[in-house]
């Protein structure tokens, strides 16, 4: 009998520990699983207050010469309506001059007017700091911004001075 208490003992002991192994195998299987997806997720900032980049994230791709273009959706959540004059699509942060640059512009004035809850959407060419194009191969990480510059309904009209709302975006290259 005593052999026997022995055998029971080592048995719950293996018992009580391959459970406690078990379990914190699982979690950290868990938590590699979310630390290797966080890496992947995709943001979009928008500044000033009122806009978003609604329900999708810009897309950042590569044409058949390399060179980078991104698709975008701006949500108007302000009040009014919003003009958009032209936009940028510029690798790392906002230069301090932008003049020179080649912008994008709207198909149309009623193309780039965006009502209050509508949104806007545009694919434009992403440029380097020094205004020059952007090339990229897939799967690269991409952090940019693109300027828009848009006038509210109620600006005064025929002015060059444009309002500027800013998306701040880090995401992956796709092929």
């Amino acid at each position: 009998m005593k052999g026997n208490k022995k055998g029971q003992a080592a048995l719950e002991y293996l018992m009580t520990y391959g459970w406690a192994i078990l379990v914190i195998v699982i979690v950290l299987g868990i938590l590699l699983l979310l630390f290797t997806n966080m890496s992947r997720v995709e943001k979009c900032l928008v500044t000033p207050q009122g806009f978003t980049c609604g329900n999708a994230n810009p897309i950042v791709s590569v044409d058949s010469n390399k060179n980078v273009n991104i698709a975008f959706r701006l949500q108007n959540g302000l009040s009014g309506s919003v003009i958009i004059d032209h936009m940028l699509c510029i690798q790392g942060s906002e230069p301090a001059s932008v003049s020179g640059f080649t912008v994008s512009k709207p198909a149309s004035t009623e193309a780039g007017t965006v009502l209050p809850g509508s949104s806007y959407e545009d694919t434009i060419p992403c440029l380097k700091t020094d205004g020059t194009k952007l090339t990229s191969n897939a799967n690269q990480p991409f952090t940019g911004v693109v300027l828009v510059y848009y006038k509210l309904d109620n600006d005064i009209g025929g002015t060059d001075i444009f309002r500027k709302a800013i998306m701040s975006i880090s995401t992956t290259v796709s092929g």
